[in-house]
């Protein structure tokens, strides 16, 4: 069953990074090069649920983002979408619940950006 809910899950995760469009923002260029679009889906007591945030690029495999984006009390998939539209799957390693802060790292490298 659970393995049914997370392929289900995971079209859903990409289904909706695949229809996200781009933006104008205030942004510089540098800045907006080190964004990430992240995307959860949560299974929680046989119920998925799914939703989206962003994340700055800290590193070559390293995103910084808000706990609320990636928190999941049950199973999760974390997945990032570069500027570029590259997928990669992602796993919180750290967080601060208090300061609403969480560290993931990608599967795959990240693009190079420098502010």
């Amino acid at each position: 069953m659970n393995r049914i809910l997370l392929a289900i899950v995971s079209l859903l995760l990409f289904a909706c990074a695949a229809r996200q469009t781009p933006r104008d923002t205030p942004l510089s260029e540098d800045q907006r090069q080190a964004t990430v679009a992240i995307y959860t889906a949560c299974i929680v007591d046989g119920e998925a649920r799914a939703w989206g945030g962003s994340g700055v690029i800290v590193g070559s495999h390293t995103v910084i983002t808000a706990f609320h984006v990636v928190r999941c009390p049950g199973i999760s998939i974390v997945t990032v979408k570069t500027l570029a539209g590259e997928l990669l799957g992602a796993t919180m390693v750290d967080y601060d619940a208090e300061s609403d802060v969480a560290n993931i790292v990608t599967d795959g490298p990240l693009p190079d950006h420098t502010f």
